[in-house]
């Protein structure tokens, strides 16, 4: 498969684990006699968000608070239902992270300027990317695989009970 070979050549480590995945794993299973396949040395893209102490201290927030709104956003709820002319309608607050960019505008917090004289108080967004620094990055691997000393993706094949293994 050309995209396999392509990403073996670019050491793109996610690109072969997808490819591994929907590609080669799903062909083996198939197979009789095969049990199960599992991917070995893999490592999936993970969304990293880093700050300090002080960083947040100056805003008058804590790591709690940051990670709280980060899990308070990304999550669907119900809102209930409305029944309107024998129809019902069901309402779903839908607040799914989509991509960095949209993890990057995440509103963490407001900062409030008190009124002065004739202007009026006001409340300015504190976003995400103000406070953190927020990357996309590789997850360690639970296995370690190498081939040729580079890092790399193996099978494990597992047959069924019963089959034979030639």
């Amino acid at each position: 498969d050309q995209a396999a070979l392509d990403a073996l050549r670019s050491a793109d480590l996610d690109k072969l684990r997808l490819t591994a995945e929907t590609n080669i794993r799903n062909e083996l299973i198939r197979l009789p006699g095969i049990a199960a396949v599992d991917l070995l040395g893999d490592r999936r893209r993970e969304i990293e968000v880093k700050s300090d102490a002080s960083t947040l201290e100056s805003y008058g927030l804590t790591m709690d608070q940051l990670g709280a709104a980060i899990q308070n956003f990304n999550r669907n709820l119900t809102g209930g239902a409305i029944v309107e002319m024998g129809i019902r309608y069901t309402i779903r607050g839908v607040g799914q992270l989509t991509s960095l960019e949209d993890i990057k505008n995440l509103i963490v917090a407001f900062k409030i300027k008190a009124a002065t004289g004739q202007q009026p108080a006001t409340r300015t967004p504190l976003y995400l990317r103000d406070v953190a620094d927020v990357r996309f990055v590789l997850s360690e691997p639970k296995n370690v695989v190498r081939y040729n000393g580079r890092p790399a993706i193996a099978l494990e094949i597992y047959k069924e009970a019963g089959s034979n293994t030639t």
